[in-house]
């Protein structure tokens, strides 16, 4: 914290943050293993904090754990993804790649009967909503995209504007 409190930020989002936001980007996008996850996201976390104790133990110890680019705070972002998502295409190599009904929840387990019953109430629900969403005029399907257009222009504002 001496450095201050912004790169105490930028250094704890590089060693927890990302590796989670790139275990939830490769478990939606890729069929990667179930069992990568945590294997990932336990070897992101790994290279983040080794990434902050290193410029200490190159301090104290005269040791450089990491090289000077990979001990960048900057470049620890990048270097973050990387790490976890190459731990979980490694690990999925090994323990078999998700079929794609089993990425959309599409699995009927005997063994679980309240997950099969929830599914298909789920599944119920959203045709129930496609089919009002067809008779519709189309406004309500434009209502995310300016939602979210709204807030992207008040974060821009609040970023640029208020807090530079």
């Amino acid at each position: 914290m001496a450095a201050g409190m912004l790169r105490f930020y930028i250094d704890i989002t590089s060693t927890f943050v990302i590796p989670l936001l790139t275990l939830f980007l490769m478990g939606v996008l890729t069929p990667v293993s179930r069992r990568s996850g945590l294997i990932g996201l336990l070897a992101g976390v790994l290279y983040g904090v080794a990434r902050m104790l290193s410029p200490m133990i190159a301090e104290s110890y005269g040791i450089a754990v990491l090289p000077p680019s990979l001990a960048n705070s900057w470049a620890a972002y990048p270097f973050s993804m990387v790490v976890t998502a190459g731990t979980m295409i490694v690990v999925s190599l090994f323990a078999g790649w998700e079929s794609r009904s089993t990425q959309l929840g599409q699995e009927h387990r005997e063994d679980s009967p309240w997950l099969r019953d929830s599914l298909q109430k789920v599944q119920d629900l959203d045709h129930v909503h496609q089919d009002e969403d067809e008779k519709s005029d189309g406004a309500s399907n434009r209502l995310p995209v300016v939602l979210a257009a709204v807030t992207f222009a008040l974060g821009c504002v609040l970023t640029f504007v208020v807090l530079w």
